[in-house]
């Protein structure tokens, strides 16, 4: 009789290596069966139940409780520092919890997980997060995005376009902004990033931006918005040129006409 290891179940093996020995032969082959062994079935690991903490009765288990939280977000931090994005999921395993949380990115500022990893340049990490937090709770990655405060800003500031995407995607601030570089959408007009500025626009950051006058300055000086012109000699059909004419197609939807005169006056 067969049993299953600890966390593993029996999966017979389809077809039956008896059966179709005995169809071949045109009989029962026990004796060679017994002396020479065959694979007749697998063992399965079986997925594990989602881990429950339960309610803390008393208050000593309420301290553990809230002790262990904090070490898991302190160990969550370094592992995401490093990319260790398979210590993370085994956390998660043991309790941790992406959304609601805060951690330090550093000199007294700080954020949402999915900030700190963009902030240390772990773009792929902060995609994986909101998908993680998808998994612990339905809209949570949403909820993981919108509550970020610098994730999109450092996005544009490495230009990981993925990451911005994403974020913009699930609902994060498009005019987010640093106390010294200024918003998001500055800084990638300033940059020349044109496909950075066409997602901001897109996902409605000239509503909240505050130094439009400095922006539309931007766009005129490094001549975002000018159109690639047949003939010109400027490599018309180049990756640059693209991405700066789905900036134009953004900005003529995005700008009110009068600023977007303004943003081309001068191109």
């Amino acid at each position: 009789r067969l049993e299953a290891p600890e966390e593993h179940v029996f999966r017979a093996h389809d077809p039956s290596p008896l059966a179709k020995r005995c169809e071949v032969l045109g009989g029962c082959e026990l004796q060679r069966l017994m002396s020479c062994p065959v694979v007749i079935g697998f063992f399965c690991p079986t997925p594990r139940p989602p881990l429950y903490f339960k309610v803390p009765k008393y208050r000593w288990e309420q301290e553990e409780l809230a002790e262990l939280r904090v070490r898991l977000q302190k160990d969550a931090v370094s592992a995401i520092k490093k990319g260790d994005m398979t210590a993370v999921r085994a956390m998660l395993v043991r309790g941790l919890v992406l959304h609601p949380a805060e951690v330090e990115l550093a000199h007294g500022i700080r954020g949402s997980f999915v900030d700190f990893a963009a902030w240390n340049e772990r773009a792929g990490a902060a995609v994986e997060l909101m998908d993680l937090a998808d998994q612990q709770s339905v809209g949570s990655g949403q909820e993981l995005a919108r509550a970020s405060r610098h994730a999109v800003f450092w996005a544009v500031r490495h230009n990981f376009l993925a990451l911005l995407r994403d974020l913009l995607a699930r609902g994060a601030a498009p005019a987010q902004a640093d106390e010294v570089a200024g918003s998001a959408l500055r800084l990638a007009v300033e940059q020349s990033r044109p496909d950075a500025a066409a997602m901001l626009l897109a996902a409605g950051a000239w509503q909240g931006e505050g130094e439009k006058e400095l922006v539309l300055h931007l766009l005129r000086d490094r001549r975002l918005l000018m159109p690639v012109e047949p003939g010109s000699g400027r490599g018309l059909g180049s990756p640059e040129d693209e991405a700066r004419e789905r900036l134009v197609a953004v900005a003529m939807q995005a700008l009110p006409a009068q600023e977007m005169a303004m943003a081309i006056a001068a191109c």
